[in-house]
Protein backbone atom coordinates (compact mmCIF):
# COMPACT_ATOMS: atom_id res chain seq x y z
CA UNK A 1 0.00 0.00 0.00
CA UNK A 2 2.52 2.92 1.47
CA UNK A 3 4.73 1.59 -2.11
CA UNK A 4 1.50 2.11 -4.12
CA UNK A 5 1.07 5.72 -2.45
CA UNK A 6 4.48 6.24 -2.74
CA UNK A 7 4.65 5.81 -6.62
CA UNK A 8 1.32 8.29 -6.65
CA UNK A 9 3.10 10.81 -4.85
CA UNK A 10 6.15 10.79 -7.63
CA UNK A 11 3.82 10.49 -10.48
CA UNK A 12 3.36 14.55 -11.27
CA UNK A 13 7.22 14.77 -11.37
CA UNK A 14 7.10 11.86 -13.88
CA UNK A 15 3.98 13.50 -15.39
CA UNK A 16 6.39 16.97 -15.85
CA UNK A 17 9.74 15.15 -17.06
CA UNK A 18 7.30 13.25 -19.92
CA UNK A 19 5.58 16.24 -20.91
CA UNK A 20 9.22 18.38 -21.13
CA UNK A 21 10.47 15.08 -22.77
CA UNK A 22 7.66 15.60 -25.30
CA UNK A 23 7.67 19.25 -25.75
CA UNK A 24 12.18 18.94 -26.42
CA UNK A 25 10.74 16.41 -28.85
CA UNK A 26 8.31 17.87 -30.42
CA UNK A 27 10.64 20.72 -30.91
CA UNK A 28 13.55 18.30 -32.15
CA UNK A 29 11.29 16.99 -34.82
CA UNK A 30 10.18 20.41 -35.81
CA UNK A 31 13.80 21.58 -35.72
CA UNK A 32 14.65 18.35 -38.35
CA UNK A 33 11.79 19.00 -40.42
CA UNK A 34 13.03 22.67 -41.32
CA UNK A 35 16.41 21.24 -41.50
CA UNK A 36 15.69 18.02 -43.75
CA UNK A 37 13.35 20.77 -46.19
CA UNK A 38 16.49 23.57 -46.26
CA UNK A 39 18.48 20.45 -47.89
CA UNK A 40 15.58 19.14 -50.15
CA UNK A 41 15.18 23.00 -51.56
CA UNK A 42 19.22 22.76 -51.66
CA UNK A 43 18.88 19.44 -53.78
CA UNK A 44 18.29 20.41 -57.10
CA UNK A 45 21.04 21.68 -59.28
CA UNK A 46 19.07 24.24 -60.93
CA UNK A 47 17.49 26.28 -58.08
CA UNK A 48 15.18 28.50 -60.17
CA UNK A 49 14.02 25.50 -62.29
CA UNK A 50 13.58 23.62 -58.46
CA UNK A 51 11.30 26.36 -56.93
CA UNK A 52 9.29 27.46 -60.43
CA UNK A 53 5.98 28.35 -59.23
CA UNK A 54 6.74 28.47 -55.88
CA UNK A 55 7.79 31.94 -54.34
CA UNK A 56 7.01 30.76 -50.78
CA UNK A 57 9.70 28.35 -51.00
CA UNK A 58 12.27 30.75 -52.69
CA UNK A 59 11.01 32.62 -49.74
CA UNK A 60 11.39 30.13 -47.29
CA UNK A 61 15.02 29.34 -48.08
CA UNK A 62 16.60 32.61 -47.71
CA UNK A 63 14.36 32.77 -44.06
CA UNK A 64 16.66 29.56 -44.00
CA UNK A 65 19.77 31.42 -44.57
CA UNK A 66 18.83 34.35 -42.41
CA UNK A 67 17.96 32.50 -39.67
CA UNK A 68 20.57 29.53 -40.13
CA UNK A 69 17.97 26.57 -40.18
CA UNK A 70 19.80 23.47 -41.99
CA UNK A 71 23.19 24.72 -41.36
CA UNK A 72 25.87 23.87 -38.98
CA UNK A 73 26.94 26.09 -36.10
CA UNK A 74 30.53 26.29 -37.04
CA UNK A 75 28.98 27.33 -40.44
CA UNK A 76 26.98 30.10 -39.55
CA UNK A 77 29.66 31.86 -37.77
CA UNK A 78 32.06 31.44 -40.29
CA UNK A 79 29.41 32.90 -43.26
CA UNK A 80 27.06 34.29 -41.66
CA UNK A 81 27.77 37.73 -43.79
CA UNK A 82 27.62 35.42 -46.87
CA UNK A 83 24.59 33.86 -45.62
CA UNK A 84 23.09 37.07 -45.39
CA UNK A 85 23.21 37.62 -48.80
CA UNK A 86 21.99 34.86 -50.39
CA UNK A 87 18.96 35.24 -47.87
CA UNK A 88 18.99 38.93 -49.29
CA UNK A 89 19.23 37.96 -53.06
CA UNK A 90 16.43 35.58 -52.32
CA UNK A 91 13.98 37.92 -50.73
CA UNK A 92 14.61 40.15 -53.68
CA UNK A 93 13.76 37.35 -56.16
CA UNK A 94 10.56 36.71 -54.85
CA UNK A 95 10.03 40.23 -53.85
CA UNK A 96 10.35 41.17 -57.81
CA UNK A 97 7.82 38.17 -58.67
CA UNK A 98 5.47 40.15 -56.04
CA UNK A 99 5.38 38.06 -52.69
CA UNK A 100 4.22 39.88 -50.12
CA UNK A 101 6.28 38.95 -46.72
CA UNK A 102 9.52 38.73 -48.97
CA UNK A 103 8.61 42.81 -49.89
CA UNK A 104 8.78 43.30 -46.48
CA UNK A 105 11.78 41.42 -45.48
CA UNK A 106 13.33 42.98 -48.38
CA UNK A 107 12.96 46.52 -46.72
CA UNK A 108 14.18 45.05 -43.52
CA UNK A 109 16.91 43.90 -45.19
CA UNK A 110 17.77 47.88 -46.47
CA UNK A 111 16.71 49.29 -43.16
CA UNK A 112 19.14 47.10 -41.12
CA UNK A 113 21.86 46.30 -43.05
CA UNK A 114 21.49 42.73 -43.70
CA UNK A 115 23.52 41.29 -46.87
CA UNK A 116 23.21 44.87 -48.84
CA UNK A 117 24.11 48.76 -47.69
CA UNK A 118 21.91 50.40 -45.79
CA UNK A 119 19.63 52.27 -48.17
CA UNK A 120 16.60 53.99 -46.20
CA UNK A 121 15.40 55.43 -49.86
CA UNK A 122 14.66 51.44 -51.04
CA UNK A 123 13.53 50.62 -47.52
CA UNK A 124 11.16 53.05 -47.93
CA UNK A 125 9.77 51.76 -51.33
CA UNK A 126 9.84 48.39 -49.90
CA UNK A 127 7.59 49.16 -47.21
CA UNK A 128 5.53 51.25 -49.22
CA UNK A 129 4.74 48.51 -51.70
CA UNK A 130 4.12 45.98 -49.21
CA UNK A 131 1.94 48.55 -47.41
CA UNK A 132 -0.06 49.61 -50.59
CA UNK A 133 -0.94 45.52 -50.84
CA UNK A 134 -2.52 45.47 -47.31
CA UNK A 135 0.41 44.21 -44.96
CA UNK A 136 -0.48 45.56 -41.47
CA UNK A 137 2.87 45.56 -40.08
CA UNK A 138 4.24 47.30 -43.31
CA UNK A 139 1.80 50.27 -42.81
CA UNK A 140 2.95 51.02 -39.59
CA UNK A 141 6.35 50.91 -40.79
CA UNK A 142 5.60 53.21 -43.58
CA UNK A 143 3.91 55.69 -40.70
CA UNK A 144 7.94 55.15 -38.80
CA UNK A 145 9.11 56.27 -42.26
CA UNK A 146 7.25 59.52 -42.76
CA UNK A 147 7.35 60.37 -38.96
CA UNK A 148 11.26 60.16 -38.92
CA UNK A 149 12.05 60.70 -42.83
CA UNK A 150 13.34 57.61 -43.51
CA UNK A 151 14.27 57.43 -47.34
CA UNK A 152 11.66 60.20 -47.86
CA UNK A 153 10.48 63.55 -46.44
CA UNK A 154 9.11 63.79 -42.92
CA UNK A 155 5.41 63.96 -43.09
CA UNK A 156 3.56 63.90 -40.19
CA UNK A 157 -0.45 63.84 -41.64
CA UNK A 158 0.83 60.81 -43.78
CA UNK A 159 2.28 59.51 -40.63
CA UNK A 160 -0.87 59.79 -38.96
CA UNK A 161 -2.59 58.60 -42.55
CA UNK A 162 -0.78 55.36 -42.17
CA UNK A 163 -0.85 54.81 -38.61
CA UNK A 164 -4.90 55.40 -38.63
CA UNK A 165 -4.85 52.89 -41.39
CA UNK A 166 -2.85 49.73 -39.40
CA UNK A 167 -5.29 50.63 -36.19
CA UNK A 168 -8.09 50.26 -38.07
CA UNK A 169 -6.94 46.72 -38.95
CA UNK A 170 -6.10 46.24 -35.03
CA UNK A 171 -2.16 47.22 -35.04
CA UNK A 172 -1.99 47.83 -31.55
CA UNK A 173 1.18 49.98 -31.45
CA UNK A 174 -0.54 51.84 -34.18
CA UNK A 175 -3.62 52.22 -31.71
CA UNK A 176 -1.21 53.77 -28.85
CA UNK A 177 0.68 56.21 -31.65
CA UNK A 178 -2.29 57.35 -33.07
CA UNK A 179 -3.80 57.91 -29.53
CA UNK A 180 -0.48 60.35 -29.02
CA UNK A 181 -1.27 62.15 -32.70
CA UNK A 182 -4.58 63.47 -31.55
CA UNK A 183 -3.40 64.24 -28.35
CA UNK A 184 -0.39 66.78 -29.19
CA UNK A 185 -3.01 67.45 -32.67
CA UNK A 186 0.08 65.72 -34.65
CA UNK A 187 -0.93 65.39 -38.18
CA UNK A 188 -4.65 65.53 -37.59
CA UNK A 189 -6.67 68.18 -34.94
CA UNK A 190 -6.07 67.59 -31.66
CA UNK A 191 -9.44 65.60 -30.28
CA UNK A 192 -8.81 64.93 -26.82
CA UNK A 193 -12.28 62.20 -26.68
CA UNK A 194 -10.95 60.19 -29.60
CA UNK A 195 -7.21 60.06 -27.99
CA UNK A 196 -8.68 58.60 -24.42
CA UNK A 197 -10.89 56.13 -26.44
CA UNK A 198 -7.71 55.38 -28.51
CA UNK A 199 -5.52 55.25 -25.34
CA UNK A 200 -8.19 52.96 -23.71
CA UNK A 201 -8.61 50.93 -26.71
CA UNK A 202 -4.32 50.02 -26.32
CA UNK A 203 -4.45 49.46 -22.66
CA UNK A 204 -7.19 46.64 -23.03
CA UNK A 205 -5.53 44.75 -25.65
CA UNK A 206 -2.48 44.75 -23.50
CA UNK A 207 -0.74 47.67 -25.06
CA UNK A 208 2.61 47.34 -22.06
CA UNK A 209 3.43 51.24 -22.41
CA UNK A 210 -0.34 51.85 -21.88
CA UNK A 211 -0.52 50.02 -18.86
CA UNK A 212 2.51 51.53 -17.52
CA UNK A 213 1.10 55.07 -18.13
CA UNK A 214 -2.42 54.18 -16.55
CA UNK A 215 -0.48 52.63 -13.61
Amino acid sequence: MQAHLNKCLKSPDNTKSQTKNITNKKVLNERINEDEKFKLLLSSNDLSLHLQGSLSNIHYLGYCYQYGIGIEKNEIRANKKKNEIKAFELYKEAAENDHIISIYELGNCYQYVRGTKKNEIKAYESYKEAAEKGHITLIYELGICYQYGKGTEENKIKAFESYNKAAEKGHIISIYLLEKYYQNGIGTEKNEIKAFKLYKEAYEKGHITSIYEHN
